[in-house]
Order: C-alpha cells, then structure tokens, then sequence
C-alpha cells in the first residue's frame, strides 16, 4: 500500500481489490488517522485506487468474510479488515 498526497488530497494506492464496505473503513480509518496526526485538515479528503502496482486477490471484512459470498468465499481469500 502506497499513499500520493496533493495538497489535501491524499490517494492510497493497494494492489488489492477492496469491496465496497472494506473500502469504507479502511478510507474512514486512514482519514481519521491523517486529520489527527495532523497531515490533513477538517477538508482532506482520502481516496482509494484500488488494484495498483500489481494484485494481491479480495480484501473482504470480517462480515463479508462469514457470509461466504463471491469475494469471501473465494478459495485463496482470508478476512483482512477488523470489525468496526
């Protein structure tokens, strides 16, 4: 995982695939994490591009990964985001 900042803008590059609620907290989590630290302001925005510099397979959260779904019941799939 990589992070490109612009200004306030601050781009997460990640080889993997993140569902839509993995994408989430993960953006969640690293915006709270930069407007803490104080690397971005009350305006910064954080995005994900997902599948850059190569693939590493699904990431899923924990929920996604019980209900063994498409990208949670994938054979090579692990769950990697942890319950909020």
């Amino acid at each position: 995982m990589q992070l490109l900042q612009l200004g306030q803008l601050v781009i997460v590059a990640t080889p993997s695939e993140l569902t839509t609620m993995a994408g989430r907290r993960v953006r969640k989590a690293l915006l709270q994490r930069l407007q803490a630290s104080g690397v971005l302001g009350a305006t910064g925005r954080v995005v994900i591009a997902g599948l850059s510099n190569g693939y590493a397979d699904y990431t899923t959260t924990f929920e996604e990964y019980q209900e063994q779904r498409y990208e949670g019941g994938y054979r090579g799939m692990r769950a990697r985001i942890p319950t909020e």
